[in-house]
């Protein structure tokens, strides 16, 4: 505070008065200091009062004045400013005393600072999210007036209110002498009103806490969208309910309001391949756009949506399903093929549920029935032509017709459907199976080789008999199964057989017949041969082997003397003689021609050459000179090809048009010198432009590993030009070249071209099958190459639907493709792995009661999937899963579903197999114990046997390893420190020497992991009864409980909002095979009582709780 004004009049309390002072002052070192005004001095005579003289250090009091001393209370502190006069007196204060009249200042000690007050909030505007504001912290007194800190006072700045964040500098100092600090570059996240924050010491003077008065933060620029409101699963063709509403938000997530900025939604991921309907670009109003009219086409789960807007950052929606509509219609998926007389339609013949749009209604179990649409030979169709629709599906896989004839059509028809009528198909008649017997006439004892050519539908039961001829064909006088024994194994389409003809045959005119099957349906005759009497002559024999490889270096053959009844029997004389070719279509060379010395029976003659790899060659040994031996046949064997020595072109390439598959397809065979098919070899063969007239680039460059043959059904050139040729190579190999061949130009119409990626990963797609529909009717496809790429040609201007699928893929579709006479319309498309089968492959033989089948499918298609094999739950691990079911001579087709938790079907996968059962009952029964088990369990086997088993060995993990070895598996156990499926095999030796092979399957499970899933599905069945919801509940007990456990939940006394007391939390007690233990303990009047809660795998293979 400033210095007070002076006194203009003194006076003393006793005396005369004095002249009016001169206004000055005196000099102060204070600062801060109040008039007090006149007072009287008192003093012995002697004292000198001075100017700045403290009364304190002199001793004095104050008399009364015009201000007495005794008025001042606080604190006072009297200093001498001026001395104005002194004097004598004498009387009541005594004599000889000295007065002095004086100007007095009081230095008044001021409230200290006792709080903070945030004084300003960005100078009291408004502040923008995110941008950096100051804010003013002042200290004050008590009653709310400005006062210094006595030292540096640190501030701290804190939110009080308001649900944003604080950011930025939030400290500063108030400096000691001082009483106010800004803090600048302070931020706030959240775009609200009534923000209040609050200003605390951290050091220095202690001051209490200050508020800020409440403040308003307004959104920041406009960044990004956001969907506030997302799209809910929906029905094809129906509008998406939500509606998907998307906002404009800041860089803080704050809706700013200002926005009118246009946003434009699209499909993003496409699993159904569906075009989005409805109006898709919506100005903002007050920062948010509603979509109210979407609408997707075509069924599938995962959609997504995305959002866009010029200058923001685009959103994607969570993935939502579109299921199928009401089912409409019915449409041949597969088409049937053409096909033998009386054999199955190839195929097989499927038919699908679909909606008005086409797609397919997987919860229909329409009852669908097939007849013969166009009959132009007036067949019969046979098989079974009714069938009920599974997962919208109803395949027709025993189909036949009776009469060959060309253009068939089926018809597939449902109550309340529209029917569908399949492509065109022919039946051609089986074609003749030739048969023949020689030599024509032989004594009897003596072999006969019989052969016969193609069986149109073999089986391993067709048979050949020993007929007399005239006698009917149930009087066969020996017989023999296709595989030239008595006991039935494999299928023999075509071959060779030396049988055996006994001496005590009755000479006669005999012939040989095959039928099919184990019945008497005759399928070919031989040529008669004449069976005489038992020769007494002594005769040859000839053994070929043990190893026959075409070509060089060829092979030996042993040539023995022997008696009529086949014992060895020494020459006499020195016999020559000489090996020639009976049976095979290849060379016969090298050294065919040996010497039996006298006096002893056999030669080795070699060696010998033959070009042809085939089975069925029979080679005649005859004598030249010395001993009269009857000549005689080797048995039938079969020659091998040499190692893969180089390719061949074995169909040529032919004329094509720009961007088409060229036709043949190209095939290159592995092959050796002597031109046979190597079929052992895994070598790599690569198709390269030889001849290039046109500049083109081939669209197929690919590395694809073979048996014997590679067939490039997918190249196609994109430029025209005569004279192109293919060459083929593989690493070691010669290299082949085709023959020339032609591309021009098509006649007319457009292209659609374009390429085939997988989702998950972006990768190209090899192999993927690209059609062009208009309606339902095929007008093109193609198969991508090792780029994913294809292009279908010549296709007439209009609108087209274009399907691309692959095996264990869903497959997507694009509609309203416009082709334009002349251009190209680019069409790529994404697959979503949906499930695929590894194992068994598509066309196995299945020589065996049981087949194992593994695969492998999408994890994200859902969060939890169950997966079953022709009905029986697989065993799931990652994404691969395995099981092993029985199959019958009926069991034509593997088929693996994926479903989610819900039961709904997310893909399938099927292959076809041959199934071919032993005629006995299976040698080996293996089975590990259990088939579920933990990390660190034992693992025991279970083996039976139809046969004595002298010797085991065990592979307990199928890792190729041998880990145990001895007489039987009793006791023998084997435990696993990973999680995963495992394939014990075990290799099983009998009595006879056979050794038989069986292998199990084991998961190995984690039991934590497990553990928590099971606990989850606990909690998230007790969340949905706490809210009423009775049917999710009972979603979680195995599909064979649900309804009765649903009704438990309906019935319940409790308040579900107290459904803890009834169903507490588990206690995990043990697992064991299929099923994991728990308990619960609940309070029942005074008593605790303890229940089990078994969960077990479903029939789908899910975890789900069978009691509790």
């Amino acid at each position: 505070m400033a210095a007070a004004a002076p006194v203009d009049q003194v006076q003393s309390g006793t005396g005369a008065g004095r002249a009016p002072s001169s206004g000055l002052t005196a000099p102060t070192s204070q600062t801060s200091e109040l008039l007090i005004g006149a007072i009287g001095v008192e003093g012995p005579v002697t004292d000198t009062f001075s100017p700045g003289t403290s009364f304190a250090t002199i001793g004095r009091v104050g008399t009364s004045g015009g201000n007495p001393a005794n008025n001042i209370t606080v604190n006072p502190e009297y200093r001498l400013v001026s001395a104005i006069d002194r004097y004598a007196a004498d009387g009541t204060l005594g004599a000889n005393r000295s007065w002095a009249a004086a100007i007095v200042t009081y230095k008044a000690a001021l409230p200290p600072a006792t709080k903070l007050v945030i004084t300003s909030v960005n100078g009291g505007s408004n502040i923008s999210a995110g941008n950096s504001f100051s804010v003013v912290v002042q200290s004050q007194t008590e009653s709310g007036n400005r006062a210094n800190v006595v030292s540096d006072t640190g501030i701290t700045l804190s939110r009080k209110s308001g649900t944003g964040l604080l950011d930025g500098t939030l400290t500063g100092t108030i400096p000691a002498g001082t009483s106010e600090v800004t803090i600048t570059g302070v931020t706030y996240t959240k775009a609200e009103s009534g923000v209040v924050i609050t200003a605390s010491r951290s050091s220095g003077d202690a001051l209490a806490p200050g508020d800020s008065a409440a403040f308003t933060v307004d959104p920041g620029a406009a960044t990004a969208l956001v969907f506030s409101a997302q799209p809910v699963n929906g029905i094809a063709g129906n509008v998406i309910a939500g509606p998907p509403t998307v906002a404009v938000h800041d860089i803080f997530g704050n809706v700013v309001a200002s926005s009118s900025a246009t946003v434009t939604m699209a499909i993003g991921n496409n699993p159904g391949g569906s075009s989005l309907s409805g109006v898709l670009s919506v100005a903002a109003i007050s920062g948010v756009a509603s979509f109210g009219d979407l609408s997707l086409n075509k069924a599938g789960s995962g959609y997504t949506l995305t959002a866009s807007s010029p200058g923001l950052t685009g959103a994607t929606s969570s993935s939502f399903t579109i299921s199928p509509g009401a089912a409409a219609a019915l449409v041949f998926s597969t088409q049937p093929g053409n096909a033998i007389l009386g054999s199955q339609l190839p195929g097989p013949p499927t038919v699908l549920v679909q909606d008005s749009l086409g797609n397919t209604v997987t919860s229909s179990s329409a009852s669908v029935s097939i007849a013969l649409g166009a009959n132009p030979g007036g067949a019969t169709l046979s098989g079974t032509t009714t069938r009920s629709a599974a997962f919208g599906i109803a395949a027709f896989n025993n189909l036949s017709l009776n009469t060959a004839a060309n253009g068939y059509t089926l018809i597939a028809s449902a109550s309340g459907l529209t029917s569908a009528t399949s492509n065109s198909f022919n039946v051609t008649a089986a074609g003749v199976v030739t048969m023949a017997a020689l030599p024509s006439s032989i004594p009897a004892g003596d072999p006969v080789i019989v052969t016969w050519g193609t069986i149109a539908n073999p089986t391993y039961k067709d048979w050949i008999g020993l007929f007399t001829v005239g006698s009917g064909d149930g009087s066969a006088v020996s017989g023999w199964w296709v595989n030239c024994t008595h006991s039935a194994t494999i299928p023999v389409p075509a071959g060779t057989c030396s049988l055996p003809t006994t001496t005590n045959r009755t000479p006669g005119n005999y012939e040989f017949r095959l039928f099919t099957n184990d019945t008497f349906d005759r399928l070919a005759t031989s040529n008669q041969i004449t069976i005489g009497p038992p020769s007494s002559l002594n005769k040859l024999g000839l053994t070929v082997g043990p190893t026959v490889t075409a070509g060089t270096p060829g092979f030996s053959m042993t040539v023995r003397s022997l008696t009529a009844s086949g014992s060895p029997i020494n020459v006499v004389t020195d016999t020559a003689v000489s090996v020639t070719l009976l049976l095979g279509n290849g060379l016969l060379g090298g050294t065919l021609n040996g010497t039996i010395l006298a006096g002893t029976d056999q030669v080795v003659i070699g060696p010998a050459t033959y070009s042809k790899a085939e089975s069925g060659v029979v080679l005649t040994v005859s004598r030249t000179s010395g001993d009269d031996l009857r000549a005689q046949n080797s048995s039938p064997f079969t020659v091998v090809p040499g190692p893969a020595a180089k390719l061949a072109f074995t169909a040529q390439p032919t004329n094509a048009s720009v961007g088409a598959i060229i036709p043949g397809p190209p095939t290159v065979t592995v092959q050796d010198n002597a031109g046979n098919a190597v079929t052992s070899t895994s070598a790599s063969i690569r198709v390269t432009l030889g001849s290039n007239p046109g500049g083109a680039t081939l669209d197929e460059e690919m590395t694809v590993s073979f048996g014997s043959s590679v067939f490039f059904s997918s190249l196609s050139i994109n430029q025209p030009g005569n004279g192109y040729t293919l060459v083929a190579s593989s690493a070691g190999l010669t290299s082949a070249t085709s023959a020339p061949f032609d591309i021009t130009l098509p006649a007319g119409g457009g292209i659609i071209a374009g390429s085939i990626t997988r989702v998950s990963s972006g990768a190209p797609i090899s192999g993927a099958l690209v059609e062009a529909f208009q309606g339902l009717a095929l007008r093109g496809t193609a198969v991508t190459n090792s780029l994913g790429q294809y292009s279908i040609g010549a296709l007439a201007a209009g609108s087209y639907t274009v399907r691309a699928s692959f095996t264990g893929l869903v497959p997507q579709i694009a509609s309203n493709v416009l082709v334009i006479d002349g251009n190209t319309t680019s069409v790529s498309l994404s697959l979503n792995f949906g499930i695929a089968i590894q194992a068994p492959v598509a066309g196995a033989t299945i020589n065996d009661y049981s087949v194992s089948v593994t695969g492998n499918f999408d994890l994200s298609l859902a969060s939890e999937v169950g997966i079953q094999v022709n009905g029986y739950a697989a065993l799931i691990d990652g994404n691969e899963f395995a099981t092993i079911i029985p199959i019958d001579a009926q069991t034509t087709t593997v088929t693996a579903t994926l479903t989610d938790f819900a039961g709904k079907l997310l893909a399938s996968d099927a292959v076809p197999i041959t199934p071919e059962p032993p005629a006995t009952e299976p040698v080996l029964t293996f089975r590990p114990m259990p088939e579920l088990a933990t990390v660190s369990d034992s693992v025991g086997f279970s083996l039976v046997s139809t046969n004595e088993i002298v010797h085991i060995e065990l592979d307990g993990n199928g890792d190729g390893t041998v880990d145990f070895s001895g007489a039987d598996l009793e006791g023998v156990t084997v435990t696993f420190a990973d999680p995963g499926l495992y394939y014990p095999t075990v290799r099983a030796t009998d009595i006879n020497s056979t050794v038989h092979t069986a292998t199990g399957i084991v998961q190995i499970l984690d039991i934590s992991q497990l553990d928590q899933q099971l606990q989850s599905k606990w909690n998230a069945m007790k969340n949905a009864l706490r809210t009423g919801d009775t049917v999710t509940a009972a979603s979680f007990i195995v599909k064979a409980k649900q309804a009765f456990y649903q009704n438990i939940f309906n019935n319940l006394t409790i308040s579900f909002s107290d459904i803890d007391q009834y169903l507490p939390n588990l206690t995990f007690i043990e697992q064991w095979h299929n099923a994991v233990e728990y308990e619960i303990t609940r309070t029942e009047g005074p008593d605790n009582i303890t229940y089990m809660v078994l969960f077990v795998r479903d029939e789908d293979g899910i975890w789900r709780i069978k009691f509790f």
